[in-house]
């Protein structure tokens, strides 16, 4: 199948009416860019050799941890993994955590509040009063009675 030079150029020209300037390679072309996708297994790997040189072991069977933060919120991981050591007294806790309130997290960590922590309750305490004094009173009546009217 030989061609002439005008049918050459005239395939060419439908060519690029029909597919623009795209080349795939060579001379001018710009490099395509590759994504870099971490591997997953290096930072288990990493944290892993953290562990080891750390020294620390790992906690079984801990249901919740909580942080107790200056401003009042409370950093709540539920199932976390823990690991200490204790000549080090290093504590690491990985997992979930979410930032909740005292509010939130009530009657499950009185036990844990600390002398630091008591104004977070106290402060609950005075805005329970509060919405107590705003509360109308009761009226006294027969319910029985109201009973039987409906």
């Amino acid at each position: 199948m030989n061609l002439s030079e005008d049918q050459i150029k005239a395939n060419i020209d439908r060519m690029r009416a029909k597919y623009g300037e795209a080349r795939d390679g060579g001379k001018g072309v710009e490099r395509r860019k590759q994504k870099n996708v971490p591997k997953q297994g290096t930072d288990d790997k990493a944290i892993k050799g953290l562990y080891k040189r750390l020294g620390v072991q790992p906690i079984q069977n801990i249901d919740e941890v909580n942080m107790f933060k200056d401003d009042g919120t409370i950093m709540h991981f539920a199932n976390p993994e823990v690991h200490f050591n204790y000549q080090n007294h290093v504590v690491i806790v990985s997992g979930e955590g979410q930032a909740k309130t005292a509010k939130d997290l009530l009657p499950d960590i009185i036990t844990q509040l600390g002398p630091k922590q008591m104004h977070l309750l106290q402060e609950l305490i005075s805005q329970d009063k509060a919405k107590d004094e705003d509360a109308p009173d009761l009226v006294e009546a027969n319910f029985e009675e109201a009973a039987k009217i409906d």
